[in-house]
This record gives structure tokens, sequence and C-alpha cells, in this order.
């Protein structure tokens, strides 16, 4: 019997896509002092320096991209392999809404008159979360089909 392993390309995808969302610039804020651009490292002014820097954020995003990557190599440990995936997809959902919060914040901060969203930068985070959840759903497949052939035996 062949298990097709789509988890491992929907894990690839989901560490991919969280590894982009860590160095991409996602928002612009335009101010009266010029335009700062924040990512998951933090906020830069267009002159590179460092106004408001969100390491610990920074740090959970890159956990969420490691572990995505690493659980694709649990394959022969199917019951931990979901448990992480699990706890990376809750960590995805932390981050999403952390987003949320900081980006609201720092347009306080900075008094910005306007905020440019990167859509296509926002979107990976949730294309991390749908890679993580179909990666746990071939994962349960999977369960299900071996405790099967087990009953068989």
């Amino acid at each position: 019997m062949v298990i097709q392993r789509w988890q491992s390309v929907f894990l690839l995808i989901a560490a991919i896509a969280m590894a982009l969302f860590c160095f991409m610039p996602a928002v612009n804020f335009i101010t009266a002092d010029g335009i700062y651009t924040m990512s998951s490292c933090g906020i830069s002014s267009a002159e590179g320096a460092c106004v408001q820097c969100s390491l610990i954020y920074f740090i959970v995003n890159c956990l969420i991209a490691i572990l995505s990557f690493i659980t694709i190599f649990l394959f022969k440990d199917l019951k931990r392999q979901m448990k992480i995936t699990s706890i990376a997809m809750l960590l995805t959902v932390a981050s999403i809404a952390t987003f949320a919060i900081l980006t609201k914040m720092a347009a306080a901060d900075l008094a910005a008159s306007s905020t440019e969203l990167i859509y296509g930068k926002l979107a990976l985070p949730l294309i991390t979360l749908l890679g993580q959840w179909l990666a746990y759903r071939g994962m349960s497949r999977d369960r299900k089909k071996l405790a099967s052939y087990d009953r068989i035996r």
C-alpha cells in the first residue's frame, strides 16, 4: 500500500508562504514625515531607520515557518506530525490577529494620514493557514486509512 503524501506538499507551501511573509513588506503608512513600511521584522522609514521592531512577532512567524518545514520530515510518527501541525495552525491564527492589532497600533502611533495595504503580501498568512489545514486533513485521512488496515490484519 502506498500512501500519497500530499500533506508534505501543503506543508512546504505553508513554510514558504510564511517565510516570505517574514521578510516582505505588507503595509505602507503615509505620514507627514514620509513613508513608513511595515513587515513582520518591524517598521522602517524610507531612509532605512527602524522605527519600531517587533522582535517577538518576527520570531513567532519564523517559528511557524520552521515548524511547518520540520513537520514534513515527521511522517513516520503521524500522531506527532498532527500535533505539531495543529500547534502551527494555532500560532498562525494568533499571528494573523497580532498583525491586525500591530497595524492598527502603528497607524495610530505614526499618526498616518493613510494606510496602503499590500494585499498580495497579506494573503501569505492565509495561504499558510490553508496549507496547514489541508495537510492536517490529509494526515487525518492517512491515520484513518492505516487504522482500517490494522483492523483487517
